[in-house]
């Protein structure tokens, strides 16, 4: 992305990477699961529900790391800013669909934990049954708790708290200067850089998140249970 000079450009080309990783789904999933494509709003099948589901999760996530902060999560960089959602969160998850939610809808459907009788079909959709949320809810967070080793941090971090010091690295950048480098979902190695610039084309993805509840109608716990009552003090300080 060095070459991308506008905001528009930098979401066409993330895009089109979005396409390319798509398009190796059908390659990794199991027999009985088949992709063929993104949709949303509804999903039409069973993994486009895991997939919306699983975003669903970790935007909740992102909001409440980024309440942790002074920031605004209504203001936000790349994704179009509105008075209804926290495009400041789209922003953010966008670096950890991958590592959080795609991982745990591949564990789950090549370890036979989530089968297609997990599903049901309403209106013209497909969404994940309530004993397939507590399933894929209870693997999700047993991820956030898995730990990596942080390059500047000199120490091992969980997933969640990996989501808390992105939040920080960008206030840090707003109040002293110092270039923000998103992660890449698993450490400080920043595989692309992008133009902090308010505003931006809207994404036809960011559609397929509401403010606060996923269109699955589950209740996110989103840990916060684990996290009310404890003090909030700046990760990236040693």
């Amino acid at each position: 992305l060095d070459g991308m000079e506008t905001i528009d450009e930098t979401m066409g080309a993330e895009a089109r990477a979005r396409k390319a990783y798509y398009s190796t789904f059908d390659e990794i999933l199991p027999e009985g699961f088949v992709f063929g494509g993104r949709q949303y709003n509804p999903p039409n099948n069973e993994v486009n529900s895991l997939i919306s589901f699983g975003n669903s999760l970790v935007y909740a996530n992102v909001v409440s790391a980024i309440r942790a902060t002074a920031l605004d999560p209504t203001i936000s960089y790349l994704h179009e800013p509105g008075e209804r959602r926290y495009s400041l969160a789209l922003d953010i998850a966008d670096l950890f669909k991958p590592v959080l939610a795609d991982r745990v809808i591949f564990r789950l459907v090549n370890r036979r934990q989530l089968t297609t009788d997990d599903f049901e079909d309403e209106m013209n959709s497909c969404l994940l049954s309530e004993n397939g949320r507590k399933t894929y809810s209870k693997v999700y967070e047993e991820t956030l708790d898995e730990t990596i080793d942080h390059p500047n941090l000199g120490k091992k971090v969980s997933y969640q708290y990996l989501l808390r010091v992105e939040a920080y690295k960008l206030k840090k950048h707003l109040l002293t200067g110092e270039e923000y480098v998103p992660s890449n979902g698993g450490g400080e190695c920043g595989l692309h850089r992008r133009s902090l610039r308010y505003g931006s084309r809207p994404n036809a993805e960011d559609a397929e998140i509401p403010p606060s509840v996923p269109h699955t109608r589950t209740k996110l716990r989103a840990r916060r249970g684990r996290d009310r009552g404890r003090p909030r003090k700046d990760p990236l300080r040693r």
